[in-house]
C-alpha cells in the first residue's frame, strides 16, 4: 500500500501511536473518497484531487497524504488534522451538480467514521459496524434514484480540531533542530488530545 493511504498515527510516539486495525479503516476511508471524486469527476478529477493534496511533509518532501501536522502556537508541541484540502473536497463534492444520495451518504460515512484523527471521543468506526451501514447502502441502492437522481446540498462539513500528539522517534529523525519549525504550519485555536 502507498505511505500516501496512511493514518497520522504512523508518526504519533508511545502507546498513542500504536498502530491498529484503525489503520485499515482510514485508509479504506482514503480510497472511498477518491472512488468518490472519480464517480462525479473523472479521472481528471481524481488526478486533481491528488494534486491539491500535495503540500511539504515534515522531512521536506512533496506528499499528498490525507493529514498534516502543525505546530501548536506557544508550545512546544504538534499537533494532527486532516488537511483542509480534505475537507474542502468533501464540501464541493455534497454541491456536485451529479451529486446523488448515494454519494452524500458515502461522504458523510468517510468524514463521519473513517477519515478522522483518534481523539477523546472520536474513533473511527469498527469493521463490523462499517460492513453493516455499507449494506444499508447497498439495500438502499436498490431505488435506482438513490443511485442516479442529482441532488447537489451546500453541506459545510466541520473539521475537526486538531489533536496534540508527541512525534514518534522516525518522525522526530526527520527534522533537523536548526530546522525544527520550518515544515509546520502554526495552528491557533483549540485542539484535543490523542487517545488510541
Amino acid at each position: 500500500m502507498t505511505p500516501n493511504y496512511r493514518p497520522p498515527e504512523c508518526d504519533i510516539d508511545g502507546r498513542d501511536g500504536y498502530v491498529s486495525r484503525d489503520f485499515d479503516i482510514w485508509t479504506l476511508g482514503c480510497l472511498f473518497l477518491e472512488f468518490m471524486v472519480w464517480i462525479l469527476d473523472g479521472w481528471k478529477g481524481y488526478n486533481d484531487f491528488r494534486e491539491r493534496r500535495f503540500s511539504p511533509y515534515i522531512n521536506g518532501a512533496e506528499t499528498c497524504v490525507y493529514f498534516e501536522i502543525v505546530r501548536v502556537h506557544e508550545e512546544e508541541g504538534y499537533a494532527f488534522k486532516v488537511k483542509d484540502v480534505v475537507t474542502k473536497e468533501l464540501e464541493r463534492l455534497h454541491a456536485h451538480p451529479m451529486c446523488t444520495e448515494y454519494v452524500h451518504d458515502m461522504l458523510k460515512l468517510i468524514h463521519e467514521k473513517m477519515i478522522l484523527v483518534r481523539s477523546d471521543g472520536v474513533y473511527r468506526i469498527r469493521s463490523t459496524e462499517l460492513k453493516e451501514k455499507l449494506r444499508a447502502i447497498k439495500k438502499k441502492c436498490e431505488d435506482s434514484d438513490y443511485c442516479v437522481r442529482p441532488c447537489p446540498r451546500n453541506t459545510k462539513v466541520k473539521p475537526r480540531p486538531p489533536v496534540r500528539a508527541s512525534l514518534n522517534t522516525t518522525a522526530k529523525s526527520y527534522i533537523a533542530e536548526d530546522q525544527r519549525y520550518r515544515n509546520f504550519d502554526l495552528y491557533r485555536g483549540e485542539t484535543s488530545a490523542f487517545r488510541g
